[in-house]
């Protein structure tokens, strides 16, 4: 999650919110990392991520450049617009983690607006609510193809049974209980949300490598990565992929949609920064990359050839 400098509001707009979705569901593309469940309100912003690539941090930067990119720019503002990096908890993949999507989904009707409001009414601005991923899990509203619905709707079947609206009842009959616990870890500043097991290994070990000067809890992960593919790899990958000689990326006239195309595989399978794909690509700035990648992005939808291309290059990182 993150919020607004000095809690100033972070979408101002409905188009604010389309915009910062757009840039989440581009991010999810290129990090390939998965969203189970966000919500976005005024000054802040939930999500609920899955990383098989263990490249939160990654993700969550290129996320945050790029609406604050947009947001300074709409809004004729410089400067910081985020509170801090972000703030981030490693859930155990249990009921806690059930009860954090219904934490997130329920976050917009738990404010002293909705206090006093008769509960059929906090159910109705609930599901009317167009800034989260709850109308989709209760189809209200056609599925996001960059939110994955599948875990959290198998775990609530699991618990509960597969009966049609299992979800929606979990998450409505939550307005009369108390996930204080998540609240509390989220306020806090918890490391991790989970089985007092789960969070004392997780304590443990973010000792261990803090003690050994090593990366931020957030970037700590349960699972064991496969090796990632060299920039070299990556770059032999487009060459033969789209039919070119590596020099040709680099021309000043015309190679810079090749470039786009490298710069996208540099993040999705190097799992690399923007920066870093800027100094291998011999670009100026990280920002410099993401305007690549938008332009790339646009002749895409138009370029048949060159997506069939772009098709042909993952194929050859996906078997690396």
């Amino acid at each position: 999650m993150n919020r607004g400098i000095d809690r100033r509001s972070l979408f101002r707009s409905e188009q604010d919110a389309v915009r910062f979705e757009e840039s989440l569901a581009e991010c999810v593309d290129i990090y390939q990392v998965r969203i189970h469940a966000y919500a976005l309100l005024p000054n802040h912003f939930h999500l609920l991520v899955e990383t098989p690539g263990a490249n939160l941090g990654v993700f969550m930067q290129a996320l945050q450049t790029r609406y604050g990119v947009y947001f300074n720019k709409k809004h004729r503002k410089s400067g910081h617009v985020y509170q801090g990096p972000y703030k981030a908890i490693l859930v155990e993949a249990d009921q806690h983690l059930l009860k954090l999507s219904r934490y997130i989904h329920l976050n917009p009707v738990q404010t002293k607006e909705y206090e006093e409001k008769p509960i059929q009414e906090i159910i109705k601005a609930l599901r009317e609510y167009g800034r989260s991923s709850y109308r989709g899990y209760v189809h209200l509203e056609k599925r996001k193809e960059w939110v994955s619905y599948e875990l959290l709707e198998g775990q609530v079947n699991a618990w509960f049974g597969e009966r049609r609206g299992s979800y929606r009842k979990y998450v409505e009959t939550g307005l009369a209980e108390d996930d204080m616990d998540i609240a509390l870890a989220i306020g806090r500043g918890g490391l991790a949300l989970g089985t007092a097991e789960f969070v004392e290994n997780i304590k443990e070990r973010y000792r261990g490598r803090k003690d050994a000067g090593a990366r931020k809890a957030e970037d700590i992960s349960d699972r064991r990565t496969g090796r990632q593919t060299t920039a070299e790899e990556i770059l032999n990958a487009v060459v033969s992929g789209l039919g070119i000689e590596e020099r040709d990326m680099m021309l000043r006239r015309g190679g810079a949609m090749y470039r786009g195309v490298a710069a996208r595989m540099l993040l999705k399978y190097g799992g690399m920064t923007q920066r870093k794909a800027a100094e291998i690509l011999h670009v100026s700035t990280g920002a410099a990359i993401s305007v690549r990648l938008k332009e790339l992005d646009r002749e895409l939808k138009n370029n048949r050839s060159l997506a069939r291309k772009v098709s042909m290059v993952e194929k050859r990182l996906k078997g690396q």
